[in-house]
């Protein structure tokens, strides 16, 4: 499967997880508004200054605007490097060109696979209806790779990344009611597990590339995984957990520990999943599993000498995680500065000096130069 995915990271959280997976092997596309940071990617090889901005200082709307109005340059970037069946577009869900065009851009690479993919059945029906041979199209697909603030992160990365989970999870459920969706799954990195922010995106790359290594495992009798499965596990809609553990740590409360409280991913919420792949130095008691994690579609294992891997897929939403960001988020609310203008209503006169007096009438509400109705594309910075 590591033959068949690349990922498109947007920001500088992303191109910090970008880079460790650069060194891996993988393909990556650097995609950034400012340029000091792209100056940190000096060493990889798919680098683009995106057009429009010179940063967008942790606002997700003005993100928004400078893709609305890049929109068919930095569409035409994307496209002509995923070239993979499989993208994972990589950000933070807190910042400003990350966090505020990864959903925009991740719906337009979806609608860009639908049609597509739509075209590239009608050629293939074509040909059989005119009896030339022909190959069915490969499925393709786009999941997501975002990484949630800590709580002692600021209330407007909190906000931000509040916004960003309830973008993403709306066109989940748009795409899960479709007949056909190429939308893959979302992995959710949580800062709240580590405040080592450099070290929390090491073990995630980590834990990511051991585990899609798994069908390269030499085979085994009691099982195997093949590139299909861990395929079929990824390539769900819905939330993606892993864990990792060495032999010596090894055991199934140790595993369900490091699912449902991991150092690496957000909590997993509920009893309810799609798949399960493992590759374990010892088989697990399936039924002890279900018990705190729900009964899978299917589980997929094998088995390995050296460490300890279990990946679960189609999980819901971390409901009360993504709340927590809500609440830190209306902290500030309760910090407000207050201004009171009524200080500015004495009259002072002075020799010499010019009288200030207080205007008449209130002072109007202000007001943005851009049209706040008007369309993204109209947005000024």
């Amino acid at each position: 499967m590591r033959k068949d995915i690349c990922f498109v990271c947007l920001g500088q959280c992303a191109g910090n997880i970008g880079q460790l997976l650069e060194r891996k092997g993988y393909g990556v596309l650097f995609l950034n508004t400012a340029s000091i940071d792209i100056k940190l990617l000096n060493k990889s090889v798919h680098v683009w200054k995106i057009p429009g901005a010179e940063g967008c200082n942790q606002d997700p709307e003005k993100a928004q605007g400078v893709f609305a109005q890049e929109y068919a340059a930095i569409m035409q970037k994307i496209i002509s490097f995923a070239q993979k069946r499989i993208v994972y577009f990589v950000c933070s869900s807190s910042g400003g060109t990350g966090g505020g065009m990864t959903p925009l851009v991740l719906e337009a690479y979806l609608e860009h696979l639908a049609k597509q993919e739509e075209a590239d059945w009608d050629t293939y029906y074509g040909k059989l209806d005119a009896g030339e041979s022909a190959v069915a199209p490969s499925k393709r697909r786009a999941g997501l790779i975002t990484v949630l603030p800590g709580l002692d992160e600021s209330p407007i990365f909190n906000a931000n990344s509040f916004n960003f989970m309830r973008s993403v999870w709306n066109l989940y459920e748009n795409e899960v009611n479709k007949e056909h969706t190429n939308l893959a799954s979302y992995i959710l990195i949580d800062n709240e597990n580590n405040s080592d922010l450099l070290t929390l995106n090491k073990q995630f790359v980590d834990c990511l590339d051991k585990i899609l290594k798994i069908p390269e495992q030499p085979a085994n009798a009691l099982g195997n995984v093949d590139n299909a499965d861990l395929e079929n596990a990824f390539t769900t809609p819905g939330i993606l957990t892993m864990a990792m553990l060495e032999r010596q740590s090894f055991s199934p409360g140790e595993l369900i520990r490091a699912l449902k409280r991991s150092n690496i991913f957000t909590q997993l919420e509920g009893d309810s999943c799609d798949y399960w792949v493992s590759s374990t130095t010892e088989p697990l008691d399936s039924a002890a599993l279900e018990t705190e994690l729900g009964i899978p579609k299917a589980y997929y294992k094998t088995f390995n000498d050296g460490i300890n891997l279990f990946v679960v897929s189609g999980a819901g939403i971390p409901t009360e995680r993504i709340e927590l960001l809500a609440d830190r988020a209306e902290e500030r609310k309760r910090h407000r500065r207050i201004v009171n203008s009524s200080v500015f209503e004495r009259k002072i006169e002075m020799e010499n000096a010019s009288t200030i007096t207080p205007a008449n009438k209130p002072v109007p509400t202000s007001v943005s130069v851009q049209d706040k109705l008007s369309k993204l594309r109209r947005h000024r910075f």
